[in-house]
């Protein structure tokens, strides 16, 4: 199956089309509290989750490749 979700975002840069497992980004968003920073490079490198108010947290996401 597939799936499709919009969320309000202030975004920077160019736009691309990029796929993750869904839990694992939900993984990630659920262990921050606040604002949360997506950092993407490309559809075939790994995205990153920072925490806007905590420098310590990191989180790696892979993306799945499309089509």
């Amino acid at each position: 199956g597939a799936s499709r979700a919009a969320l309000e975002a202030q975004v920077d840069g160019e736009s691309m089309d990029i796929a993750f497992n869904h839990q694992y980004l939900l993984d990630g968003l659920q262990a921050v509290e606040g604002n949360v920073v997506i950092q993407l490079q490309s559809s075939l490198k790994p995205g990153t989750l920072r925490a806007e108010e905590d420098e310590s947290f990191l989180y790696l996401a892979m993306p799945v490749r499309l089509g």
